[in-house]
Parts: C-alpha cells; structure tokens; sequence
C-alpha cells in the first residue's frame, strides 16, 4: 500500500510543479500566455484519461511524474529567464537539461528491468535465459542512460543530439543480438 500511495504523491507533486511552473509563466510572459496553458493543462488531461481507461494505476501514475518532471523542466528554464536569472541567448540550457534527464530516466528504466520479472513457468527450459536477458538488458540500458546523461551534460548542444544516440543504439544492436542468438541456434 505504501508503494501505491509513493506513485501517486509522485504524480501529485509533479504534474503541481508543472502546473505552477505553467501559470507563473503566463504571468510572466502574458503575450504566450496560450502556450503556457496548453502545456500546463496537457498532463493533468492525459492523466485523467489514462486512469479511466488502465486497471494499473501504480506504473500510469509514475509515467505521469516522469513526463511531467520532463515537462517541468524547460518550463522551469523559461521561467528563470523570464525572471532574469538565466541569459536569454543561453537557449541551449533547455535543451540540455532535458537530455541529460532523459538519459537519468533511461538509466532509471534500466535499473528496473531485472526487477520487473513477469509470471513465468521456473520449470520451462528457458526460463533462466529469460531472467538472464532482462539481467542483461538492465545493465545495457543503465550503461547507455548514464553515458547519453554525460554526453549531454559535457558535449555541445548541436552535437550531443547525435552523439546521444550512439550508446542508446548500440545497447538496441547489442539486445537484438542477444535475443536472436538462440533462434539462430535453433536454425543451425
């Protein structure tokens, strides 16, 4: 019961922030004050419908504290320069940031895989390689969140958006690989 409730303060707290991040903004910058709406009232309207259509509400209620965290970031940007805080030709700030916690977030996925075990027969032939893929899968997944993370945080913004994709696109050859080898076993 405890987990249930973290899910949903999550999301509680995430979409508020947004939500204040968005009206703050259109105080701040009245002449876009439309798209401040917009992206303040897009969370809490998906969320409404995906709790009326999914049965599990835990993992709908943690992608809306993820998406709305991911929302709630450039909204914070253009909130502190609005405010001055930030330069207004550091336009890469954004951009950056929400790469970097893209990559965290992928990362943070990855750390879940192994965790998130489906029903399985223990006495099916494959069902230690089964385990043994998921293993595997959340370590590329860590490895690559963490690494797109770096690239973003360190390279330049025009060049981290492809850099980025390097280890994310090899952990994918690297997963396809390792699924298709026992078929290709079979086939031999």
């Amino acid at each position: 019961m405890t987990n249930r409730r973290s899910a949903l303060a999550m999301a509680v707290i995430a979409v508020a922030l947004a939500e204040a991040l968005a009206i703050w903004l259109a105080f701040l910058v009245p002449d876009r004050r439309g798209v401040w709406m917009f992206a303040g009232l897009t969370m809490p309207l998906l969320w409404s419908g995906a709790e009326s259509l999914r049965r599990d509400k835990d993992s709908i209620r943690r992608s809306v504290a993820v998406a709305a965290m991911l929302i709630a970031l450039p909204l914070g940007v253009f909130a502190a320069r609005a405010q001055g805080l930030v330069a207004a030709d550091d336009a890469a700030l954004g951009v950056r940031l929400v790469g970097i916690a893209t990559g965290l977030i992928i990362a943070a996925y990855g750390n879940v895989i192994p965790k998130k075990l489906v029903c399985f027969d223990p006495m099916a032939p494959d069902a230690a390689r089964r385990q043994a893929l998921q293993r595997f899968c959340g370590w590329l997944f860590v490895l690559a969140g963490l690494a797109n993370a770096a690239i973003w945080a360190v390279a330049p913004v025009k060049q981290a958006a492809f850099w980025s994709m390097v280890p994310l696109a090899g952990a994918l050859i690297l997963v396809a690989m390792r699924f298709a080898r026992p078929a290709m076993r079979k086939q031999a």
